[in-house]
């Protein structure tokens, strides 16, 4: 039933009443496709099916003569949904830009600090004599430099 200005007050309560009654039913069945989605056993089921059920229920609203107005609402919410949906991606994508870039920086201060331990190695390597750097090397350092303090300064 098309609602215009020129109806009675008692047809467009009735037209109002039966609109509420179907917006119940959609809701219903959101929600029942929202609790579906939820279980474990249904995150196992295709995907498919969501849009199955769609399908089914404005199929199930043609035969049953609800109006424009109630596909249009269908159809406006599916619309609503995909965009949120659309959204999400958008803030997912951004989301996971962000992280890879921070990834990349992380990838390469340690690229920059292992060059650099390489390089500190190499010269204590070179300076020192020293193979293998551990925890006790600088206690070993310590000991043969005093040592050789005690023997510098007895030859003077």
């Amino acid at each position: 039933m098309t609602v215009s200005a020129k109806n009675t007050k008692a047809e467009i309560l009735q037209a109002y009443h039966k609109l509420r009654q179907e917006k119940k039913a959609l809701e219903e069945k959101l929600k029942q496709i929202h609790n579906k989605q939820s279980s474990p056993s249904a995150r196992d089921r295709e995907t498919t099916s969501s849009g199955e059920d769609f399908i089914s229920l404005i199929r199930s609203i043609l035969e049953k003569g609800g109006g424009e107005e109630t596909m249009k609402t269908a159809c406006c919410e599916l619309e609503n949904i995909i965009s949120i949906l659309e959204e999400i991606k958008l803030f997912f994508s951004a989301a996971v830009s962000k992280l890879s870039e921070e990834l990349i920086a992380e990838v390469s201060r340690l690229q920059q600090l292992q060059t650099e331990i390489d390089t500190q190695k190499q010269k204590l390597k070179e300076l020192h004599n020293l193979e293998t750097v551990e925890d006790s090397t600088l206690a070993q350092l310590i000991q043969e430099y005093q040592h050789s303090k005690e023997a510098f300064e007895k030859e003077y």
